[in-house]
């Protein structure tokens, strides 16, 4: 199931787009995602930059850009993130400005995966109005702790302990999807009704 949260009554009207997934590790975000970007044109994914090096099958540019701490920090100087975090206080990761704010407002929309702290960056940015948030709320949560456990690395563990912390980001989506294991396709087709809600309404 989906629904609707309703917490940005206020919302201004806009043509372009930027969906915001929240939910807690390992329930399937990046994994929709992907599917989003390959079956559908009008959305595209929208890199951050990170510090760490890149994982086997990523690509520079494509998953993330890639940088060095020093070249992050002065990023950071110079005013280019919207957003920075440093999880567990490992790799700096960070949202930049540009090119989002300029392809927004020329009608391109995006999907990203963010933490909470980064949704309520944006939401007081002058993106507000672009962004559309949707938390993925997994029905077993059981069954997400066991799959990080399974996992068995530091990150994740960490990760594990997080897990229910996170369950309370729901209540500052404006969406809620319930996701079971092993149905991804019911979640994608969920996840597909949300998007083209707001983009078929404004072509």
């Amino acid at each position: 199931k989906q629904k609707m949260n309703n917490i940005y009554p206020e919302r201004e009207s806009t043509k372009s787009f930027f969906f915001i997934l929240l939910g807690p590790s390992g329930v399937g975000k990046s994994t929709l995602i992907k599917r989003i970007i390959n079956e559908f044109s009008e959305i595209s994914y929208y890199p951050s930059y990170t510090t760490r090096s890149p994982r086997p099958g990523e690509v520079n540019g494509q998953d993330y850009f890639f940088i060095k701490e020093s070249e992050f920090k002065q990023k950071i100087e110079q005013g280019d993130f919207i957003e920075i975090d440093r999880p567990h206080n490992s790799y700096y990761y960070g949202i930049a400005k540009e090119p989002l704010n300029t392809s927004l407002l020329v009608g391109k929309s995006f999907i990203k995966e963010t933490a909470i702290n980064a949704l309520n960056e944006l939401l007081k940015s002058d993106l507000n109005k672009f962004v559309i948030s949707i938390f993925l709320k997994p029905i077993d949560l059981l069954d997400v702790k066991t799959r990080l456990i399974n996992r068995n690395s530091e990150t994740d563990q960490d990760r594990l302990k997080s897990v229910e912390k996170e369950m309370l980001y729901e209540q500052s989506c404006s969406h809620t999807i319930h996701i079971k294991h092993n149905e991804i396709d019911y979640g994608l087709q969920q996840l597909v009704k949300i998007l083209f809600s707001y983009i078929s309404k404004n072509p």
